[in-house]
């Protein structure tokens, strides 16, 4: 654009009416120019505040979805483990109890091996009389 200093009729050569009628369409024209650009700034910054919102939502909400599923991962991982933890105690319960039966059952054949001793001693004794 090239400005122009001065009226139009010192510019143009054009009588004074018609000249004056010039400058306030040219005037008028500048302001709705000036009127325009102001209201797209705004909406610009309108659309910008209102995407910088939305981000700013979004970024709540994957923020939130992920302490949500760090919170049940972690759970899953505390109930695996409490499970794990339940089966070593049934587990060394159940070799405990496997330990205890065969003392007894040992009990049982070191007694049985006692008792045939002593009737082979008997019987041998017999057999010496």
């Amino acid at each position: 654009h090239t400005i122009v200093e001065g009226t139009a009729a010192e510019t143009t050569g054009v009588n004074e009416d018609d000249a004056r009628d010039l400058d306030d369409k040219v005037a008028k024209a500048q302001l709705e120019i000036d009127r325009r650009r102001i209201e797209h700034d705004k909406n610009l910054e309108e659309e910008h505040h209102q995407t910088m919102l939305e981000e700013s939502e979004i970024s709540r909400k994957a923020a939130k979805v992920g302490a949500e599923e760090r919170l049940r991962l972690s759970e899953a991982f505390k109930e695996q483990e409490r499970q794990a933890a339940a089966q070593h105690e049934t587990a060394k319960r159940d070799l405990n109890q496997q330990a205890v039966d065969l003392e007894k059952q040992a009990t049982i054949l070191l007694s049985d091996i006692d008792l045939a001793r002593e009737e082979t001693r008997q019987l041998e004794r017999k057999a010496n009389q």
